[in-house]
């Protein structure tokens, strides 16, 4: 304490002794902790590499079957056979395959572009199901306003027309 002057601090401890540069001089100079043995390396290493192996093998297994097989190239084909119906005469060909990338109308027999996708009506006049259905041609492929009606059952159709319920196609299928 300076002559004649009052420290609040006086009465405390000091923060840091020559003790603690002992203990600090200490601890810096002790060894590092022992390198693992080269049993236990092993021991952790080889599980890693072996896994990764593995999973380099699958993933080259993958990539080569995803190369190979396409099984989107089966699908497209199946899904381009469409039922089609002509806007001039009326006449419907079943199951025609409908090139790649072609767009509606598609041209006909008779060179003119007039065939579009007939729309399917499962019902019949008396509202039961029927196991082959009628082909429709949609106003809107036709130019003409209005909702478009089934010829043979009288109920409207529509783009994508459902299908009577799985219970009447069971009873049409007996």
């Amino acid at each position: 304490m300076i002559a004649g002057r009052y420290s609040p601090f006086a009465d405390l401890p000091p923060l840091w002794t020559a003790e603690d540069d002992a203990a600090y001089d200490a601890s810096r100079l002790r060894r590092r902790p022992a390198r693992p043995t080269r049993e236990r390396t092993r021991s952790i290493v080889a599980p890693a590499r072996l896994s990764a192996v593995v999973a380099l093998v699958v993933g080259a297994g993958w990539a080569l079957a995803g190369a190979l097989y396409d099984p989107s190239a089966a699908l497209d084909a199946s899904t381009r056979k469409r039922d089609l119906i002509c806007a001039q005469t009326g006449k419907v060909f079943e199951r025609s395959t409908v090139p790649e990338g072609a767009t509606f109308p598609l041209t006909g027999p008779g060179g003119a572009a007039t065939l579009y996708p007939a729309e399917l009506c499962f019902w019949t006049a008396d509202g039961r199901a029927k196991r082959e259905p009628t082909r429709v041609l949609l106003n809107m492929y036709r130019g003409v306003d209005g909702p478009t009606v089934c010829p043979d059952c009288g109920r409207e159709v529509v783009y994508a027309n459902p299908m009577p319920p799985i219970e009447l196609m069971l009873k049409a299928m007996e």
